[in-house]
């Protein structure tokens, strides 16, 4: 075995680890919003679940911003809208831009993640990973 062999190894080995976490994030994450939809709908008048985390969208956008990939230096609501829309179509179509958006600030507010350019007008903010 050569060095590039090695590297290609390597490389496909971390690739591999990275889609299995992807895949298992997924799989987490729908199976919350089905154990969320039932209590829901065996639950009509009590509006949120007995956990009280975070919600749904908050979930979404905490996953989404895992997946992004590594060599990724800064991002902004439109990558993590992305993400969420190849992974769970089904929050994607419910999160609008404001929520998004909020989710992000308040993040950046408890330190999960941080504003790299603060976004004006029409050019939203950047965030990066802590």
């Amino acid at each position: 075995m050569d060095q590039q062999g090695y590297d290609d190894l390597k490389q496909q080995i971390e690739n591999q680890y990275q889609k299995s976490i992807r895949e298992a994030k997924t799989r987490r994450h729908n199976d919350l919003f089905a154990i969320k939809t039932v209590w829901r709908m065996t639950n009509p008048l009590q509006q949120t679940s007995p956990d009280k985390n975070y919600g749904l969208f908050m979930t979404a956008i905490l996953d989404a911003i895992q997946l992004l990939p590594v060599d990724t230096v800064g991002f902004t609501k439109n990558d993590v809208k992305q993400v969420i829309k190849k992974t769970l179509p089904e929050v994607a179509i419910k999160l609008n831009e404001c929520s998004l958006s909020s989710n992000l600030i308040r993040l950046a507010k408890q330190g999960a993640i941080r504003v790299v350019v603060a976004g004006r007008g029409r050019s939203p903010s950047v965030y990066c990973k802590v």
